[in-house]
Parts: C-alpha cells; structure tokens; sequence
C-alpha cells in the first residue's frame, strides 16, 4: 500500500462499518459468536455485491488482482527486538540494559536510537 492509497483505504473501511452497523441495527444477539456469524455473513454479501465503476464485487477484484501476488510468510521466526533513544556521553558509552557500549568519538552527544536483538547491538 501506497501512502496516496490510505485516504481510499480509510473510506473504504469506513462505508463497510456504517453498512454493517445499518444492517445490525435493532437486531439483537445473545452471544459474541453468534454477533461475529452475523457480521461474517453480512461482509460476505457485501464483498460479492456490484460496485459501481468496476462493474465487479471487492471479491471478484481481489480474486483477480491480488490473490496472484500473495506469497507465503517466511518460515523463519519474529525476533523480538527493543529499542532505546539515549544520549552519549562525554567519554562515548551509551547505557542499554545495565551494560555499556562504545560509540564512535563523532557522535559524543548527540542522541542516538540504541537496538538490541538478541546478541546483536
């Protein structure tokens, strides 16, 4: 997704929510499951449902034009990583985790964005 594509993107969301929550409405539901079937079958009539200047349904369009580019997530694990904004010292240490690590003499100072992941500084 393109910058220039969130504004489409928000609207889009947007008219789903207000004709799911018009279509909900005065309809009464005794369990999250049973809310989440309702919900489920409404989105499924208003992805097969004409839109106008495409002459096609949202399932239709992603059939055909995204599904093709879908790849498969890889295989290899998330690292979790943390994150810290510091400020070096005047003698270069900076401080992540209880331990100290030398930076460069040209950055004495200035602040600096410090990221451990696993072994890695």
């Amino acid at each position: 997704m393109q910058a220039r594509d969130k504004a489409r993107f928000g609207v889009a969301v947007q008219v789903a929510q207000r004709w799911i929550l018009a279509w909900l409405h005065n309809r009464r539901f005794f369990s999250l499951a049973e809310l989440n079937a309702a919900i489920r079958r409404f989105r499924d009539e208003l992805n097969v449902r004409i839109m106008q200047g495409y002459g096609t349904g949202r399932a239709d369009l992603f059939s055909t034009l995204d599904r093709p580019h879908l790849q498969a997530p890889p295989d290899m694990a998330c690292a979790i990583a943390r994150r810290k904004r510091v400020r070096v010292a005047p003698d270069y240490p900076v401080v992540m985790d209880s331990s100290w690590y030398s930076v460069p003499s040209g950055v004495i100072r200035e602040e600096e964005d410090v990221r451990v992941c696993g072994e890695i500084v």
